[in-house]
């Protein structure tokens, strides 16, 4: 039976909700282990490969769209203008997964058919011989959902980056990316680092293009562990990120926003924006897709085909002051769609 995605958005004024039970998954320094040390829940994979079959997203409001103008993609922002907010609201937005338990468990792993067998091994336990375990669906204990996109796309003035703000770190361990997402400011830098003791290539590839449209390509030779490079080449959008050095599986994600009101949600399943002007916005959220398909190579490991990530896009108002807005996301295996609920 296909399977896809849904993201049900309902959106209440309300407090934000209180603390959720903690427990991770997979294994990066940005995905918190479960405690009992057993390997988590994971989600569904549909079965006959291919792409999900997820309808369009729902596009809702004015989007005027960036420099550019016209009707923004996937990770596009309007231009913006940093300044001083006065009485702001707070937009808090909880991702829960709602699908059907088993099919939380039927996630398939990466297969490396022994590509650097020495260096690209999962440590999670579960895992098989020459596999790397897939961490793009993060469930948690409690259903809270980590590594989930939020952004305002449509904002074009509020407050300005945090002064302690400081650039990404993309690393690269056991053959994967970490973090899944990223989240850089317009006109700063993204590092990225190797700890890997073989050669890594980092393609950044501008989203839904192909390898041919990347703006660069970072090499991290064998002897690189350690090693930081800076990428100053990204203009605001959302790039796809690939190894050409063998490792096929090797895919993450990085959004370079002009706005601060953007963020990944955490082991709790959130993301909040404080110090939000009033106002009406588009918010956007986007999941990468764990599914893939394999093209079958003679030599090395298999190429990778990723879905496009899941997206909905939701008009939300946020009130002046005290006032709280939440957003509930729903996700689970049989569509994708988006509502508002009648204010509370």
């Amino acid at each position: 039976m296909k399977r896809s995605l849904t993201i049900s958005l309902m959106v209440l004024l309300m407090a934000a909700p209180a603390d959720l039970l903690l427990s991770g998954c997979g294994g990066g320094d940005e995905q918190k282990k479960p405690t009992s040390g057993k390997r988590p829940t994971r989600g569904a994979r549909r079965t006959g490969g291919g792409a999900p079959n997820v309808p369009p997203p729902v596009n809702v409001g004015v989007n005027t769209g960036g420099s550019s103008g016209g009707v923004m993609g996937p990770g596009e922002t309007a231009d913006y203008t940093p300044g001083k907010v006065d009485n702001g609201g707070s937009l808090t937005v909880q991702v829960n997964w709602t699908g059907d338990a088993k099919a939380m468990s039927e996630l398939k792993d990466f297969p490396t058919k022994g590509v650097n067998a020495d260096v690209c091994k999962c440590a999670e336990p579960g895992v098989g011989p020459n596999m790397i375990q897939n961490n793009r669906l993060v469930i948690n204990a409690d259903k809270s959902v980590q590594g989930t996109l939020v952004y305002l796309s449509d904002i074009t003035a509020g407050k300005d980056w945090a002064s302690d703000w400081q650039p990404p770190l993309v690393d690269q361990k056991g053959c994967e990316y970490y973090p899944l997402i990223s989240i850089a400011r317009q006109g700063k830098p993204v590092n990225v680092r190797s700890d890997d003791p073989t050669q890594h290539t980092v393609m950044f590839i501008p989203y839904g293009k192909d390898d041919s449209a990347a703006v660069d390509n970072l090499n991290f030779d064998a002897k690189s562990e350690g090693k930081i490079q800076q990428e100053n080449k990204l203009t605001p959008g959302l790039y796809e990120l690939k190894c050409q050095a063998g490792h096929t599986w090797m895919d993450a994600y990085i959004m370079m926003s002009r706005n601060p009101y953007v963020g990944v949600t955490d082991a709790k399943g959130q993301v909040t924006f404080t110090d939000v002007p009033a106002g009406t916005y588009t918010l956007v959220v986007m999941h990468p897709n764990w599914n893939f398909t394999t093209l079958p190579q003679d030599k090395g490991a298999d190429s990778f085909i990723f879905p496009k990530m899941m997206q909905v896009e939701q008009s939300v108002e946020v009130k002046a002051g005290a006032a709280a807005t939440t957003v509930a996301v729903e996700m689970d295996e049989a569509g994708l769609s988006a509502k508002m609920a009648s204010a509370q």
